[in-house]
Order: C-alpha cells, then structure tokens, then sequence
C-alpha cells in the first residue's frame, strides 16, 4: 500500500527510513549540487502550525480508499471520526466534544495518516517528474522538497526559493493548513541579499540550524564543530547520571562501559 499512496521522498515512521537516513540524504543532495552543479543551495525548514489538529480528515479517507478494504477504512473512520475528548484539569474534566478536524496526538497511526495528507506536497513543487531510473546525479537538482513526518525541507537555488514559498503558500490554503513562519528557518550563505517570506512575513535566517539531530550550515554543510560538542555534551551528562546511580567503570568492561555511554 505504500507503493501506491507514498511518494519516495517522503520519511519518517517508515521502514528503513530513519532520521539518520534523512540527513544523510539532505547532505548528499547538497554535496552534489555543490560540486557537479555549483551551486550553494539555500535551505529553508518549514514548520507547520498546530500540523496534527488542522488535519483534513475526509481527504485521507477519499486517498485510502483505492488501496484498502471498506471494512479496515471503517474502522479507521470510526478510530477518528468517532472520538469524544475531554480535559482534565485540577482534578475536574470538561464536557466532551467532537474534534471536526485532525489527527490524534500519541496515537501510532497518526504519522502514517499524516503523511497521507501532506504528500503530494512534494509533487506540487517540482518542476519535473521524476522517473525511476533516473541517475543520482541527475536526480538531485530535482529533489527540492524532503519530507520526514511533519518537517518540511526546501532545497534551491536563491531566485527558485522564492518560488517555492509561494507555492508552499498556494498549497497551504488549498489544503487548510497554515504554515508557521516565525518558527520556519532559513539558512543562506548571504543571509542579507533576499528577503524570504510566507503570507508577507519574511522568514527568520539562521548560520546554524540542527534537523533531526544533526546540525546543518548554510549551504548544506555539516557542522561537524557544533555535532562533535552536541554529542560530548550528552555522553558527559549520561555519564554523569550513571555515577549518581553507582556505576563506576572500573567493575565494567570497556566494551560494556561504552554501550553505557552511547
């Protein structure tokens, strides 16, 4: 069913494609248009405000409904469709109501449903379609859109990024969604020369910007200096904790002791 319903840039909560393999992919594709194409590409990081409760959920439903079978799309409806939410508070709940629109927070079918909803995002910003036995080499000017769960990447030139707002401007309210600008993230090698902007509010600008745990820099470089502190920041603070519990190296092998601290 993912065959049908998935385009292949979209990630997250999907087999064998992980955080890791994300980032690996955004620096690859950088890497290349940097050295075949010369070019330094701008990044921009889009957030989505409030993106599991603005869901559509009709639309997933009408996309599902080719590739499952009535009874199994009945129960998703009613999963969904059928929910009363109350709130707790000081020990007292609220009446209970119905959720007109999105998707379930903590629920392990929300990711899924969500990437049904925004994955034809991607198509509608590329300018070319993309076959499957197209090079690497040929394949990475295409990609300017990556796409893990909610997070939203564009990757472009500085006159194409501009383009590109716009459409992810076009697309939002075709779909009902609102973009979050204040929270999305530019990084450029000449932060000063365009303005970016979504709905006419110009996007804040970054020289660093960590995405899924790796920290990128304009242009698409890793910053390994700011990924290397990151992680000595975490092993000390583990290593920190397993002290305060009572575990001393000395009664563990080196090898035991280093899972500890992974």
């Amino acid at each position: 069913m993912e065959i049908g319903i998935f385009t292949k840039i979209i990630v997250g909560f999907r087999e064998s494609r992980g955080a890791i393999d994300q980032t690996l992919c955004l620096a690859e594709i950088c890497h290349i248009l940097r050295s075949h194409y010369h070019t330094k590409p701008v990044l921009a990081f889009l957030d989505i405000k409030s993106a599991y409760d603005t869901v559509d959920r009709n639309y997933i439903w009408e996309v599902l409904q080719p590739y499952i079978s009535p009874p199994l799309l009945g129960l998703l409806r009613n999963l969904f469709d059928e929910v009363q939410i109350e709130v707790l508070l000081s020990n007292a709940t609220s009446r209970r109501f119905h959720l007109k629109t999105g998707v379930l927070q903590g629920s392990i079918l929300s990711p899924y449903l969500y990437s049904v909803y925004i994955n034809q995002l991607p198509v509608y910003l590329r300018h070319q379609a993309i076959e499957d036995d197209t090079p690497p080499l040929y394949l990475a000017p295409l990609l300017n859109c990556l796409l893990y769960a909610d997070d939203v990447i564009l990757i472009a030139n500085r006159s194409t990024m501009v383009d590109l707002l716009r459409k992810c401007e076009e697309h939002s309210i075709q779909m009902g969604y609102r973009w979050n600008p204040p929270k999305c993230i530019i990084l450029d090698n000449q932060p000063q020369t365009v303005e970016y902007a979504i709905y006419d509010q110009v996007l804040p600008q970054a020289t660093t910007f960590t995405y899924l745990g790796i920290p990128f820099k304009p242009g698409g470089h890793l910053d390994s200096e700011k990924l290397v502190q990151s992680n000595i920041f975490k092993a000390m603070s583990t290593m920190n904790v397993l002290s305060s519990i009572g575990v001393n190296p000395s009664e563990f092998s080196k090898l035991l002791c280093s899972r500890f601290y992974a």
